[in-house]
């Protein structure tokens, strides 16, 4: 049962809420959506406060979880996606990701392996290479030579399609920016840090990842988090604005279809707090209400 103070909070909800537009949701049992709907018609929204990577293109910013990947259209402001990977696992490990001007698709490394996708046919590539993968670049002077991984034992250079050669390192490398880039052109970055500990409840929150914002969409840098989604600070911002996605926890106690969209109220894990959750009806929008910081959301039941 939800407490008086929590109940006060979300009355205040409702009247934004009833101006809203209807949404069908179908809340029948698994089983059963499975004879119903094709998996073109399924997308699983998982914990999204953890994103592992992250790259910025001229017009959308990728964010890699452990199990997922979406995109921020960053002059819509609106979110695409989720996009599942090839193959159960493949995103676990990513550490960095680099946006390929060439055809506005994204690479994403891990230790073991290297990952393309291309948004425009929501078409993967995947590949493996000998040694362990340390270090990747785009070559300036040469846009359509795909990537360059520099691996434990030497330098490869993949392409799109799943396939990696032996190759010198690029000749004008350009690299995927990191924290400290982001901490050098805005000190306020680090400075703010510990504000983040609001979205997770005082929960440790670190920057595990950044990407430049391009000036078409207003010079900045989105930075990913480990407990608090993606941020973005503008120019010169003393403060992030938050951009959620997906659920604030992968643990759902009950789900409404509400006026326009879907509510989901997620229980407290041990690196999640309680939580509700609007989600826009085309999955565009992302609302997480947490509670106030001093008391959060408690409840017995949904």
């Amino acid at each position: 049962m939800v407490t008086a103070s929590a109940r006060r909070s979300l009355s205040r909800l409702r009247t934004r809420l009833l101006r809203l537009a209807p949404l069908l949701l179908a809340a029948v049992p698994l089983q059963a959506q499975s004879r119903s709907f094709s998996t073109d018609d399924r997308l699983l929204l998982t914990d999204f406060t953890r994103i592992s990577a992250v790259a910025a293109s001229r017009d959308r910013v990728f964010a890699v979880t452990a199990d997922a990947l979406a995109s921020y259209d960053a002059a819509g402001r609106r979110w695409e996606g989720p996009y599942a990977p090839p193959r159960p696992g493949a995103l676990r490990g990513v550490f960095a990701a680099i946006a390929d001007p060439l055809d506005g698709g994204v690479w994403l490394a891990r230790p073991d392996g290297y990952l393309h996708f291309d948004p425009g046919i929501q078409l993967w590539d995947e590949g493996q290479v000998a040694g362990r993968i340390t270090e990747i670049a785009l070559d300036e002077l040469a846009p359509g030579s795909g990537l360059f991984l520099r691996t434990t034992g030497g330098w490869y250079n993949a392409g799109r399609g799943g396939a990696a050669f032996p190759a010198s390192a690029p000749q004008r490398p350009l690299r995927p920016p990191t924290v400290d880039d982001a901490i050098r052109s805005n000190p306020a970055i680090q400075a703010t840090s510990a504000s983040l500990a609001f979205a997770g409840r005082l929960r440790a929150v670190r920057y595990t990842s950044a990407a430049r914002a391009e000036a078409f969409t207003g010079l900045g840098w989105y930075l990913g988090t480990s407990g608090a989604g993606l941020v973005y600070f503008a120019e010169g911002a003393g403060l992030p604005e938050l951009l959620p996605f997906g659920l604030p926890s992968d643990a759902v106690d009950a789900v409404y279809a509400g006026l326009d969209g879907v509510w989901a109220v997620t229980e407290r894990t041990t690196t999640s707090d309680p939580a509700v959750t609007f989600i826009g009806r085309n999955l565009e929008a992302f609302q997480w209400l947490q509670g106030p910081r001093a008391t959060g959301l408690p409840f017995q039941q949904a």
